[in-house]
């Protein structure tokens, strides 16, 4: 295959941490822990979860489409050519040029046209790309830089664009020298024949060359109810992605595009990713050969010297070999690891749930979600087994009833209802905002159970006219319905969570971040929810009426007690939830 531009060792050194991330994105000083901060480790400190945090972190939010494209209105070009016809690269499918005006661009205000770019993983070779190509430059960067471990974790298996810049990173690594073990990690859900893929990837790798690179690709698959949905790329314990996406072209680099979220760190953070894809493979090299529906299934395959076999036990790599943990890296941005473990969990609380209710139930002033979706799922409560999340959504609807109940302003962005993606249907379903704010309304009886029904109205609707709701939009022109796979939440505009976990019921294997910092959440402000919300608010619904009037006559909420299990428990049933103005396809299952 074409080799990639021959680097230095002096420039693959300079290239590490910092230099991943972007010049644009300085190290970030250190500031106090916030009140808000505070309250979320004393909760995971008294449910017993211990802490995996770190405060000398640089961080970069990774949207897609990629930052500039907010305000466009079109994602209707298609970047790939005919492999056949002529100017078009028969590997990357995309059509080759020297200018912008080579490929009728460059890309104009609304979003139509392609730009000339340099793509790294196809050896620097200029080509027509589209929205968000750009980030497989940024995806390379990271993997080059391996001297010892790339962990990549993941619900599906890269396609197309993702696949090919990955193994030309591979590639590379074995052309230089480099002495690297790779863990792949998809979900055994997917029923994707392993072998194969694995034997696909690393066609054309060191080929004239004896590798030093070896590659894992497995899975873990607990039970029929639960498996891997996080979304991680780490590499030597220097550099993290932590995010909702997926990877696959079809989705996020082509036509119509889903939005996704990703947040990179360079710093303690980035060890704490791999320490959660060492609980995969541990996971997976206990498992093999036992697989049953209470035990579940694992199996991993491993490329070495340019071979496929099957893996055995004996050479499982539980463990990732990393670099020694730099020192003296100055002060940064506190950033917690907040893995979910499903049913390899060994007690009920799960770090990434309790810090999402500890947020919501401890904001004193505003609360942001840019989200899928937030509902419970029918087949889900159906199914013991499945339904083992402990209610999540449940959990999460009552919390944010609370914060409206308490004057806190809680604003959230969430897919199409059935939104359009790529060149086919992804099945990337939403909600709409009357939805939403029917699953919250109906909650908030169960806290007023002293009132009479005049007041229990009053309260309620003085409550929802602090909920706003909209679907997602890249523009006032809304072109087209647009899928959210973020999974985004932030609370008093300075503490915020991104990564793989959903805020609907699924028992799945989950990783984020959170991240306690004034300029982190200052950046995230502008250059994310600030225009998502610019945007998106176009058309947003307000939970409740009459909200900007005078208000009703004063008066206490009624008493209530505080302990969650005093609730109605038939307050969230579905059937009394789903409001006739709502769309049955909220109520979808699964996870992507």
């Amino acid at each position: 295959m074409s080799r990639s531009r021959p680097r230095t060792t002096r420039h693959c050194l300079a290239a590490l941490g910092l230099a991943v991330l972007g010049a644009a994105h300085p190290a970030l000083a250190a500031d106090p822990p916030s009140e808000l901060g505070g309250k979320i480790k004393e909760k995971l400190a008294a449910a017993g979860i211990p802490v995996a945090d770190s405060d000398d972190n640089t961080i970069k939010i990774v949207q897609t489409p990629v930052l500039s494209h907010w305000g466009r209105s079109k994602f209707d070009v298609d970047p790939r050519c005919k492999k056949d016809s002529p100017g078009c690269d028969p590997t990357w499918a995309l059509k080759t040029c020297n200018t912008d005006a080579d490929c009728g661009g460059p890309i104009a205000p609304d979003g139509t046209g392609l730009s000339c770019v340099a793509l790294k993983p196809a050896g620097d070779k200029k080509m027509c790309v589209g929205h968000s190509d750009e980030l497989l430059n940024e995806l390379y960067d990271q993997l080059t830089i391996a001297t010892t471990a790339i962990d990549i974790d993941s619900l599906y298996p890269l396609t197309g664009r993702y696949m090919l810049t990955l193994r030309s990173a591979l590639d590379y690594l074995s052309t230089h020298d480099r002495e690297v073990t790779v863990r792949i990690q998809y979900a055994g859900i997917t029923g994707a024949m392993f072998e194969g893929m694995l034997a696909d990837l690393m066609k054309g790798v060191a080929t004239d060359t004896k590798s030093k690179v070896k590659v894992y690709m497995g899975y873990v698959w607990p039970n029929t109810g639960s498996w891997n949905h996080a979304k991680v790329v780490a590499v030597d314990g220097r550099v993290a992605q932590v995010s909702g996406n997926n990877l696959v072209e079809n989705d996020y680099l082509n036509l119509q595009p889903v939005h996704d979220l990703a947040l990179k760190v360079a710093g303690g953070a980035a060890r704490e990713a791999h320490a959660f894809s060492d609980i995969l493979w541990g996971e997976t090299c206990r498992r093999i050969g036992n697989f049953s529906r209470v035990r579940g299934a694992a199996a991993y395959y491993v490329w070495s010297d340019g071979k496929t076999s099957m893996g055995a036990r004996r050479d499982c790599p539980s463990k990732a070999k990393l670099p020694d943990k730099e020192k003296g890296r100055p002060a940064g941005a506190y950033v917690m690891s907040l893995p979910r473990l499903g049913s390899l969990a060994y007690a009920p609380a799960q770090p990434s749930d309790q810090a999402i209710l500890a947020l919501i139930n401890n904001a004193k002033t505003s609360i942001y979600l840019s989200q899928p979706r937030m509902s419970m799922d029918k087949m889900l409560q159906q199914i013991p087994f499945l339904y083992a999340s402990g209610g999540f959504a449940s959990s999460t609807i009552r919390a944010i009833r609370d914060a409206l109940l308490r004057g806190v302003d809680v604003t959230a962005v969430f897919g199409t209802i059935k939104p359009a993606v790529g060149d086919k249907d992804a099945g990337y379903f939403g909600m709409t905002p009357e939805s939403f704010i029917q699953l919250v309304a109906r909650t908030m009886p169960s806290r007023m159970k002293d009132a009479d029904v005049a007041t229990t109205k009053r309260l309620v609707n003085a409550a929802l006219c602090h909920l706003r709701v909209a679907n997602l939009k890249f523009s006032a022109a809304d072109r087209y319905p647009a899928a959210n796979h973020a999974k985004f939440v932030m609370g008093d505009e300075r503490v915020f969570i991104v990564g793989s976990h959903n805020l609907y019921d699924a028992n799945l294997l989950e990783y984020s971040y959170l991240v306690d910092n004034a300029k982190a959440a200052a950046d995230v402000l502008e250059n994310y929810w600030g225009r998502l919300w610019r945007f998106s608010s176009v058309g947003a619904v307000r939970g409740g009426s009459n909200c900007d009037g005078p208000p009703g006559a004063p008066g206490a909420l009624p008493s209530y007690e505080d302990d969650e299990s005093s609730l109605l428990d038939d307050e969230l049933l579905l059937d009394d939830l789903t409001p006739a103005s709502a769309d049955p396809d909220v109520w979808y299952f699964g996870g992507i």
